[in-house]
């Protein structure tokens, strides 16, 4: 690698760093860069701390952290014998997109502050083998070599056709880049910031340069340039199955929660379901290397009734796509119920709250409308010291 290269080219890093795993994570993520020995600029909406910020060359902490409301519905089905589990919402939660989109805005404005010419955008759940930072220098030969002013890797494609770039790593002249991206976006639509990029350069395609793997293998370009690392190792969002899960928890793949029987005349036994989702999809090398994956996610259950401890339960769902389950006793009028479920974090050593519920049989209405379940009406009902039972898949 030429000083030329080290000289005109910045690394600038998104990070929003607030869960020890995601600080274990911007860590490995400076460290691995580092080695290129080319500058880098950290930028997030989130404070980091002064030891991480003396890990790179410039750090810009934008506190404003811009978000879209939107609103999901989803059903989401988990059928394994002997249970059929629906679970319906209404999520309302806040888009990232405008966030990214500035804190990319910030980083290459400074870059073109210090006359830097070149910007490699990653994220911070992107952790590269040393083995591999050589395709930093070849993605800035290639483009130059090319009379091309940037290089993408492609992200979807919708009947052959790409309708957006992958954000998490690319490289860009800092003029192309801030010329041409609509900084003022607030409709995103279905693909978000990537699609708006791709969008955005619609005019100037000859320009830049598309990574293609076999002309449509778009999932594994990242794996034939970074084969030893990991990319997106901790994206994505809570499979929210249940509101009443902490939107704290980063384990994005574990989900559950209370449903009530889905015949409306069977009796009144709530079903606590615990589920390790990893769906045959996610399971490719972008998850491999999950900084969640292969935990023993031990969970403490306790079931209350009228504040007195009625069962209580210590557990591990280390299974993938498995889940955990406990029929409760029946509801009761003029009783209080709470279901607690804690998640142990094997990074503070502590004990998380993973789910709260608390209920009456006022409730049973309300309840209803989150989803349900079948199951076999003589399956053992819980009574103080049974066991739950585990399925595997």
């Amino acid at each position: 690698m030429n000083n030329k290269f080290k000289e005109e080219s910045i690394i600038v890093i998104g990070t929003w760093t607030k869960s020890i795993e995601e600080h274990k994570l911007l860590i490995n993520c400076i460290s691995s860069l580092s080695l290129l020995g080319v500058d880098i600029c950290l930028v997030s909406h989130y404070p980091v701390s002064s030891t991480i910020q003396s890990l790179v060359s410039y750090y810009i902490y934008d506190k404003y952290n811009e978000s879209t409301p939107e609103i999901k519905n989803e059903d989401f089905y988990w059928n394994y014998y002997p249970i059929q589990a629906l679970f319906k919402y209404s999520e309302r939660y806040y888009s990232h997109h405008s966030a990214v989109l500035t804190l990319q805005l910030n980083g290459f404005s400074l870059a073109k502050a210090l006359n830097k010419k070149y910007v490699f955008y990653t994220e911070s759940d992107t952790i590269i083998d040393p083995e591999d930072l050589h395709s930093f220098y070849d993605v800035y030969k290639k483009t130059l070599k090319n009379d091309k002013r940037a290089w993408f890797a492609p992200y979807i494609y919708t009947k052959d056709k790409i309708v957006a770039i992958d954000g998490n790593f690319f490289f860009s002249e800092v003029d192309f880049y801030l010329t041409y991206i609509d900084p003022h976006k607030t409709n995103w639509g279905k693909y978000g910031i990537e699609s708006h990029i791709y969008n955005c350069l619609l005019p100037v395609k000859d320009q830049y340069l598309l990574g293609v793997v076999n002309g449509k293998d778009v999932r594994h370009i990242y794996q034939k340039m970074f084969p030893n690392s990991v990319i997106n190792q901790n994206h994505g969002r809570l499979l929210a199955t249940s509101k009443y899960i902490n939107p704290d928890i980063k384990n994005y793949h574990l989900l559950g929660g209370v449903l009530l029987p889905e015949d409306k005349t069977a009796k009144l036994n709530p079903l606590l379901i615990l589920i390790n989702y990893w769906p045959e999809r996610s399971r490719d090398y972008l998850n491999e290397n999950d900084v969640f994956r292969n935990k023993d996610n031990n969970f403490k259950i306790t079931y209350i009734k009228n504040n007195k401890i009625i069962l209580f339960h210590e557990i591990n769902l280390n299974i993938e796509s498995g889940s955990w389950y406990q029929k409760l006793p029946i509801m009761e009028s003029g009783n209080k119920y709470r279901i607690k479920v804690e998640l142990y974090n094997e990074y503070n050593r502590l004990w998380d709250i993973f789910l709260d519920r608390k209920y009456t049989l006022d409730d049973v209405e309300y309840m209803q409308t989150e989803g349900h379940y079948n199951f076999p009406e003589n399956e053992e009902v819980a009574a103080e010291g049974t066991e739950g039972q585990q399925i595997i898949i």
